[in-house]
């Protein structure tokens, strides 16, 4: 199968910022350019594209799990709470995180809340894990665009990023008109 001639710089880019929870603003810095082989990319594109990868890989997991049993696990780990809810999958290939929740949140539903908020606090003290430096200004929509790569790498491969920047070159395209 061909990828797309950025996939391999994408996905790259893509897991510094995922796993190695470093900002969306390390593709804009020239001294993190001249240390890594990347290609060139700026910030905004690369948001683009790790949105669109979260559709493709979720994508994916829906068609490959259809028609799987599926189990209610309750994760003690990240809260002594006990109501943070996963989903999980039994495939031949073993078992397949598909989604976590848990309930509606207590805090004022905002599109942006301010890192030093108590909501935030609370956030990061429950979780037991920060987001580095990030934590400074984030949209709640890219913290769940990284947590969802960051949960989920071990089944993105070089052809879903491929597809995610077909789709959001396509998104993009689709804007202008």
């Amino acid at each position: 199968m061909f990828v797309h001639k950025d996939a391999p710089d994408t996905y790259g880019w893509t897991k510094h910022v995922a796993l190695k929870n470093l900002p969306f603003t390390i593709v804009d810095d020239p001294i993190i350019r001249s240390a890594i082989r990347y290609k060139v990319m700026d910030r905004a594109t690369l948001l683009k594209r790790m949105v669109a990868l979260v559709g493709v890989v979720y994508t994916n997991s829906a068609e490959e799990l259809a028609g799987e049993k599926f189990a209610l696990v309750f994760d003690g780990l990240t809260d002594s709470a006990g109501y943070a809810i996963a989903y999980f999958a039994a495939t031949k290939q073993g078992l397949r995180m598909v989604s976590w929740g848990g309930p509606k949140s207590k805090f004022i539903d905002t599109k942006w809340i301010p890192a030093t908020s108590e909501a935030v606090e609370r956030f990061f003290s429950t979780v037991k894990s920060t987001v580095g430096y990030m934590r400074k200004s984030m949209s709640q929509e890219n913290l769940e665009v990284i947590i969802f790569l960051k949960l989920n790498w071990d089944i993105v491969t070089l052809a879903d990023v491929s597809k995610a920047i077909q789709e959001s070159r396509s998104n993009t395209d689709a804007e202008q008109e």
